[in-house]
């Protein structure tokens, strides 16, 4: 086998990692918009949408006592991703 290439088994593992990192991401960047500050223009990307998303999920697909609680979270995670932006330009 050459350096470069890789086992099939491999190339699955990192394909776990990759959605396990995007997972752990969104779920970090559902906090992030609220401590910190002076993100950079391109700060949010995938791992924001990914919050979105894991938001949304939880909104559209939680119970109705989690619903009641997540709402008012979703729209003040989006006007401070807003207000972050806006900061930032």
């Amino acid at each position: 086998m050459s350096p470069g290439s890789a086992p099939k088994g491999d190339v699955q593992q990192s394909g776990r990692v990759q959605l396990s990192d995007a997972a752990c991401g969104g779920i970090a960047t559902t906090v992030t918009v609220f401590i910190r500050r002076d993100f950079g223009a391109n700060a949010l990307g995938r791992r924001g949408l990914a919050a979105f998303l894991l938001l949304m999920a939880t909104v559209g697909f939680g119970a109705p006592r989690t619903r009641a609680i997540m709402q008012p979270y979703l729209v003040a995670w989006l006007i401070a991703l807003v207000l972050q932006r806006l900061r930032n330009g």
